[in-house]
């Protein structure tokens, strides 16, 4: 489960590189726009995950801006894998945690793939 929060540090030096508009922006095949994306990410981990846990659930704390975002995500699970770690090894929701983890990789999928439909999955060399 932590893994996610290694992957969001990760992700924070490219992000930070994406146009604002890019952010906002909703292809005609998918109404989500990434903000929408890590948004739902943040709700789920803050609601549905936590209950489905048996952790008390969190208000998920948005923001418009993008890094804060995924900042907020990242606490968000930091959270809920401290919850977990507090749990007795006999209560420990193993069969969750891995439905849960792979949600992240779907979600994670589906950024990566509109990104790369935005044109910035592809490598770009300059010359200097």
């Amino acid at each position: 489960m932590a893994y996610l929060v290694d992957e969001l540090d990760g992700q924070k030096s490219v992000l930070d590189l994406i146009p604002r508009p890019l952010w906002t922006a909703r292809p005609p095949t998918d109404p989500r726009s990434l903000l929408d994306m890590y948004g739902a990410m943040l709700e789920a981990e803050c609601g549905a995950y936590r209950d489905q846990l048996g952790l008390p659930s969190e208000k998920p704390a948005s923001s418009g801006d993008p890094l804060q975002l995924i900042d907020r995500l990242a606490e968000a699970r930091r959270n809920t894998v401290e919850g977990l770690r507090a749990l007795p090894a006999d209560d420990f929701p193993l069969e969750t945690c891995f439905h849960i983890t792979q949600a992240d990789a779907e979600a994670l999928r589906d950024v990566g793939l509109r990104l790369h439909e935005a044109g910035l999955g592809k490598l770009r060399v300059t010359q200097g």
